[in-house]
């Protein structure tokens, strides 16, 4: 996948999704639902995604073949 691939996806996922999920949980009023906990693990996965994929290195698959050839 491209790079602009990636950014798309990072800004869709990262800036898009969550406050669209965010106006559903204020709206039906689940705060004391399993979502929100959920909402609480996306933050830093989006993070993640973004210094992971956007900026040069080791890809996923790349960096789990190092560590099984050691």
């Amino acid at each position: 996948m491209t790079i602009k691939k990636h950014l798309v996806l990072y800004f869709l996922f990262a800036w898009i999704l969550p406050p669209v999920a965010m106006l559903l949980l204020i709206r039906y009023n689940m705060f004391h639902t399993w979502v929100w906990f959920l909402m609480i693990l996306y933050i830093p996965g989006t993070i993640f995604y973004f210094f992971w994929y956007i900026f040069p290195g080791r890809t996923p698959k790349e960096y789990l073949q190092d560590e099984s050839s050691t």
